[in-house]
């Protein structure tokens, strides 16, 4: 049963507005080879810069730099930046809805610093 109602959650999912922008503005920089390039780069910086900080690199600040520069960059991007906002309302609602489900079942995420 409890299967058949993460099916259905699924399936709530893919109809949000959040799902619907993400997967029009994903479609859009797949048709721009440039933009992809620039946004999987990104992405790859997003995260080389959180183990960074996490282990306390010593070049933490650099590659930070790096990233805000790509990021600044992107958002010059009509394209790119919609979907990065598409993409950050996605995963909200994701997180939201997995905080919901962790919290009813009262697991601890103190272990994963959350």
């Amino acid at each position: 049963m409890i299967m058949e109602q993460a099916k259905e959650l699924a399936k709530n999912l893919r109809e949000t507005p959040e799902y619907i922008q993400y997967v029009q503005a994903k479609e859009r920089v797949q048709a721009d080879q440039g933009t992809m390039a620039l946004l999987k780069e990104y992405h790859q910086l997003q995260v080389k810069a959180q183990a960074a900080v996490v282990s306390n690199d010593p070049n933490k600040a650099d590659i930070l730099e790096k990233l805000q520069r790509m990021g600044e960059l992107l958002q010059f991007r009509e394209e790119a930046a919609q979907y990065l906002m598409a993409e950050y309302k996605l995963q909200n609602l994701m997180s939201d809805v997995i905080r919901l489900l962790i919290e009813s079942v009262d697991i601890s995420m103190d272990l994963f610093g959350a």
